[in-house]
């Protein structure tokens, strides 16, 4: 019994995360709430004072960033001090300067549908050992949304040059990659990663470098599996059924986040907070499969070149 509940103040932490992750505030303090009043029904809970002293933590970060996240959205155009604000706000959990940090305040950015600012960021980790496979994955995601596939490929052909990525971890990302031009209707195909001849395991073996855990959890970097993109049935106007496939802009776990075109009423209309959207076709890297998903949050874009569009977070069955 004591081990259900572990289990499921454990679900609770990774929810409160993943939700914050998406700038879905609201819904993060919530969760934080019930699991406040859980701890405190339970109180042999293991280190659930310790956890009581972190969410308290948790929820003052949660409505900081609420708050950033608002004011810039009333702004017309993202200035230096807004992308600064976001670089801090977003990242103020960790300590100054660290990858986690880096990481945290890009997504911000891509939640924000500014994909130049989230390109500048994700590039810092690159050569990082923890966060370089989804940084790259992720600037490629920036690539699409900035309409730049050519830059994506470059960048794949360079790393593939350099040979600065471990072979097994490039053979991923080439996958990725390959999948997104496939997807994309792009009949090019990439050389696949140069086999490299593998060192002793004494001359290889290196000393984990240490990362910040995330609030309390280690930081889920990679889902079990990319979704490149969704396709949404719909009404339109007349009832009609309409389809429209939309890239995935930022993913973690099973909570993916689009944008809907704001000129698009009648998707909009449709995709309403609270709303159980019904057999979405997800286009992963490996196969093609239906599920549905609830809307978590939607928010417009008031700034940049998405402007008058709507970041999108869906939340997939099952996760």
């Amino acid at each position: 019994m004591a081990q259900d509940k572990a289990a499921y103040a454990k679900t609770l932490l990774k929810e409160i995360e993943v939700y914050r992750s998406h700038c879905l505030f609201v819904e993060a303090r919530k969760l934080a709430d019930e699991l406040i009043d859980f701890i405190r029904m339970n109180d042999g809970l293991d280190n659930g004072e310790q956890i009581l002293n972190s969410l308290q933590t948790k929820i003052r970060q949660i409505e900081e960033e609420a708050d950033a996240f608002e004011a810039v959205g009333l702004s017309s155009r993202l200035s230096r001090e807004d992308k600064t604000r976001i670089r801090k706000v977003f990242s103020s959990v960790y300590q100054k300067g660290t990858e986690t940090a880096v990481y945290e305040a890009a997504t911000a950015f891509l939640v924000f549908g500014q994909f130049k600012e989230a390109l500048t960021e994700f590039r810092k980790l690159i050569t990082s050992t923890h966060f370089r496979m989804v940084a790259v994955k992720n600037i490629f995601r920036c690539y699409i949304g900035l309409s730049e596939i050519d830059h994506a490929v470059a960048l794949y052909l360079k790393l593939q040059a350099s040979a600065s990525i471990p072979p097994d971890e490039l053979e991923r990302i080439h996958y990725f990659l390959q999948s997104i031009l496939k997807m994309k209707g792009i009949s090019r195909r990439l050389p696949k990663p140069k086999p490299t001849k593998k060192l002793p395991l004494q001359e290889t073996a290196k000393t984990p470098e240490k990362i910040e855990p995330l609030f309390p959890e280690e930081l889920v970097l990679e889902p079990s599996l990319d979704i490149l993109s969704v396709t949404i049935t719909y009404p339109d106007r007349n009832d009609e059924e309409k389809s429209i496939a939309l890239d995935v802009s930022l993913q973690r776990k099973n909570t993916i986040s689009i944008i809907a075109p704001g000129k698009n009423e009648a998707l909009l209309r449709h995709l309403q907070l609270g709303t159980t959207i019904k057999n979405l076709q997800l286009n992963s890297t490996d196969i093609i499969y239906v599920n549905d998903g609830m809307v978590q949050g939607k928010t417009e874009i008031r700034v940049g070149k998405k402007q008058g569009d709507y970041t999108v977070t869906i939340k997939l069955r099952g996760a």
